[in-house]
């Protein structure tokens, strides 16, 4: 998995 994969995750929702 790719690091700061869960922090990406909440970052896009934050934006949708």
């Amino acid at each position: 998995m790719m690091p700061g994969s869960q922090e990406r995750a909440a970052i896009v929702a934050s934006h949708s």
